[in-house]
């Protein structure tokens, strides 16, 4: 028993091409055009013209604001290049600054097996010089230090 093919019905909401392509209609343009095909397979040439002027004015309505559109795009894809330039800069520069503090630390490391670190506050020192420059530890000396200072004074409370 052979089965009859499933046929499927275009909904109102898309233009159908020659029976196998399918568009959405999202825009008055869209619209128009749907309508002026219509018209035309209905042999109404004079309802198809004025669906075909009625999408021309949209066109036109639209060409300003594709204007704006396009400069923005074309302004953006200018600074594209330059802002991956940047980001891949960025991106070496981390790189280099936490390999550098990587070897920081591993030299507090050694310091601190070999006895040359004594104190709790040689041992703060060294963590504060091997720290990231810039973005010290949350509960560094120096961030602690730096969050408890009063602020300077100005030279008319002097």
């Amino acid at each position: 028993m052979t089965k009859a093919p499933i046929r499927t019905k275009a909904s109102e909401d898309w233009i159908v091409y020659d029976d196998t392509t399918y568009t959405p209609v999202d825009d008055a343009v869209s619209r128009h055009l749907d309508a002026a095909r219509k018209a035309f397979n209905a042999k109404d040439n004079k309802k198809a013209a004025t669906e075909m002027r009625a999408a021309a004015g949209e066109l036109k309505l639209r060409a300003p604001r594709a204007g704006k559109e396009h400069r923005a795009l074309v302004k953006a894809e200018k600074a594209l290049p330059k802002a991956d330039t940047k980001f891949a800069q960025d991106r070496q520069n981390t790189i280099k600054r936490m390999n550098a503090s990587a070897l920081k630390v591993s030299s507090v490391a050694a310091a601190i097996e070999s006895s040359k670190i004594k104190t709790k506050a040689d041992l703060e020192r060294a963590i504060d010089k091997a720290a990231p420059r810039g973005r010290p530890d949350r509960n560094s000396p120096a961030r602690l230090r730096n969050s408890t200072r009063s602020p300077p004074r100005s030279k008319k409370a002097r």
